[in-house]
């Protein structure tokens, strides 16, 4: 087989896997979108799921696009159920990262949720002299939670354990 030859036959090699990935990520969004109707999406962004029943959003909720948003109902990783409900009203901005695996994520309703901003609901023990990315996610200190009309503004990361009372501003400081 000549070089040519060869290398069509690579581009279409990966032309098919570039098709097939982003027509997986385009059932996703379409399972979650029809699951929770009134939801606006501005794509592309990456649903990464085990259970779109884990992920309820409610009326009016608006995505950004760019977006990483994963869901894990069940991981071997933590015996703590993921979950993600966002509530009537509330943006998600652009390029945002929504991590409820190994615990919940509640966002209230009529929120804002700015671009760059990390949501994340369990990381792993802590244990000196182990390897970090071998030990499993901390099953005491998970869940994020967001109260209503909180704006938490642009570049802030929510770490596992914590509340945010209803009608809250979280802006990353920089001076």
């Amino acid at each position: 087989m000549s070089l040519p030859g060869v290398m069509c036959e690579v581009v279409a090699l990966v032309m098919i896997q570039i098709l097939r990935t982003s027509l997986s990520r385009l059932l996703r969004a379409w399972r979650v979108e029809r699951l929770n109707p009134g939801v606006r999406v501005n794509h592309p962004i990456v649903w990464d799921y085990d259970s779109a029943e884990a992920i309820q959003l409610e009326a009016e909720v608006y995505i950004g696009a760019f977006c990483e948003i994963a869901v894990r109902a069940q991981t071997t990783f933590s015996p703590v159920a993921g979950r993600l409900k966002i509530g009537r009203r509330t943006q998600v901005g652009s390029s945002c990262n929504i991590r409820a695996c190994g615990g919940r994520i509640d966002i209230g309703e009529n929120c804002i949720i700015a671009q760059q901003v990390s949501l994340v609901a369990a990381n792993h023990e802590f244990r000196l002299g182990e390897i970090y990315r071998d030990l499993p996610w901390d099953a005491k200190r998970h869940g994020v939670t967001v109260g209503n009309n909180v704006w938490i503004g642009a570049g802030v990361c929510v770490l596992p354990g914590c509340t945010i009372g209803d009608m809250r501003s979280w802006q990353l400081e920089v001076s």
